[in-house]
């Protein structure tokens, strides 16, 4: 048999497999800004753009996007999405809401937007009618809500089978992309919070009366707030970002170092939906969290990681990958002490093998509906909304013992023995009814839990209170 007939279906294979990867591109190459009122289409290719919401008042939108090797595809388009934002730091309020796509997604907008795009724009929008409302009651400024979309190859493969066996490869460059790039761009946009402060700081009848009444409480000055939100393995991209400004923060506390106050966190929030990244990442937040035990009634969440029971990527293809990879590892069985003298035994072996979500002594909370949902699952009115958000707030204020029992309108939000009241870190299994599978974003009340917790962290309760009596009276 002639031996170029055996080996001409290799390269054919290997040309059929680069024609199913998707380009190194950025989809958002324009520089220039969007024109306000422009046809979406005309705003595919800009990295900024703003979006007038019909209710009242208007969001923008910004796309920064990076490469394989985590670097910015583009300085200028970081530049053009955060520079305004550094312009009107000192004289506006900003609620910034930070976005990082997971597997199989990307920043594109031609021939249509990305659908994590799309879930995002959604959320921006309810968020600006929930501002606009409450200012008009409360008499304040409304502030700027601005959305920041994090872009990269999710998307590295077409062929559907191909696209499945890209999974490990995917999380590899998330894990760069978070740590090289994503990064610097979290601290900038932090940094606007602290350009407001020095600002409100440098005006002197105003100085003394804006502070705190302690450490342990917010300014009611500081109305800006950061909140960072990442799916799959942008979940992992965020967590690889900020995890050591985490662990930093934890032991520099509100009122000083190794003090018993708040647990300061990055920005305002981070919330991670179905992460896939391994629990062994996360074990030094968790051992410290476990050990301290005790938490304020001003403590406030700063880390959600919510995982859906049925995600069978995190929970099953993960581990059997990871068995792998992990194989020649040498590990041991330690034992950990809680402040209040309970002990608990971790396997380390577990912890590398199992994501974060999935790894039952992380665990702190259950998310589960109370009753049988109705089909198709309905979302939440902004009545419903808000007393949803008040009723978390009090219930987590007043929570103690063992166990307790939170509650979020129709859904019941648990905590566990591993969880103390507060901890400031919730690793939370979340119902399949509310995610349905890894890629899974727009279950409506899963939707508005995270909206809830976006509220909980950038609205005082006395406004979300006057709001919620106010369409009540409508």
């Amino acid at each position: 048999m002639n031996p170029r007939i055996l080996s001409r279906p290799v390269p054919v294979f290997a040309a059929l497999l680069l024609g199913a990867c998707t380009h190194l591109t950025a989809y958002r190459d324009n520089h220039e800004p969007c024109p306000a009122g422009a046809v979406p289409s005309a705003c595919a290719d800009r990295p900024v753009q703003d979006v007038t919401v019909p209710s009242g008042g208007s969001y923008r939108i910004g796309y920064i996007e990076f490469d394989d090797q985590g670097h910015l595809f583009d300085r200028r388009q970081m530049d053009a999405v955060i520079n305004p934002l550094i312009d009107d730091a000192s004289s506006t309020d900003f609620l910034i809401v930070v976005f990082a796509h997971g597997w199989k997604h990307s920043a594109q907008g031609i021939p249509q937007d990305d659908p994590n795009i799309s879930t995002f724009k959604g959320v921006l929008e309810q968020l600006t009618q929930t501002e606009q409302q409450i200012s008009k009651l409360t008499k304040s400024r409304p502030r700027k809500v601005v959305g920041v979309y994090l872009g990269w190859r999710g998307l590295s493969a077409t062929w559907p089978v191909v696209k499945e066996l890209t999974f490990w490869d995917r999380k590899s460059t998330a894990h760069q992309v978070g740590e090289i790039g994503v990064a610097e761009v979290l601290m900038r946009l932090e940094s606007l919070k602290d350009m407001r402060r020095a600002y409100l700081d440098s005006m002197p009848g105003k100085r003394r009366n804006s502070k705190a009444a302690s450490c342990d409480e917010d300014r009611e000055d500081e109305r800006s707030r950061l909140v960072v939100v990442g799916h799959s393995f942008g979940g992992a991209i965020v967590f690889s970002a900020l995890a050591q400004r985490f662990e930093e923060r934890f032991i520099n506390t509100a009122c000083g170092p190794l003090q018993a106050s708040r647990v300061r966190g990055f920005g305002d929030l981070a919330v991670l939906v179905n992460p896939a990244f391994e629990a062994m990442k996360f074990s030094t937040l968790s051992d410290m969290a476990y050990e301290r035990h005790f938490y304020p009634p001003t403590q406030l969440p700063v880390l959600a990681v919510l995982t859906s029971e049925a995600d069978g990527a995190t929970g099953k293809i993960f581990p059997l990958g990871r068995w792998f990879s992990t194989l020649f590892e040498k590990e041991r069985v330690y034992e950990r002490r809680r402040g209040d003298g309970a002990t608990q035994r971790v396997s380390e072996k577990s912890a590398n093998r199992q994501t974060v979500g999935h790894f039952e002594p992380y665990r702190t909370h259950v998310l589960q509906p109370e009753g049988k949902l109705p089909k198709p699952v309905q979302g939440l009115s902004d009545v419903e909304l808000l007393a949803a958000t008040v009723q978390l707030l009090q219930g987590w204020r007043s929570d103690s013992g063992q166990t307790g029992s939170l509650r979020f309108g129709p859904l019941k939000f648990e905590r566990g023995i591993h969880g103390s009241p507060r901890n400031p870190y919730l690793v939370t299994r979340v119902s399949g009814e509310l995610i349905a599978d890894h890629n899974d974003l727009g279950n409506p009340l899963m939707l508005d839990f995270i909206r809830g917790l976006i509220l909980l962290k950038s609205q005082p309760e006395e406004s979300l209170r006057a709001y919620s009596q106010y369409l009540l009276k409508r």
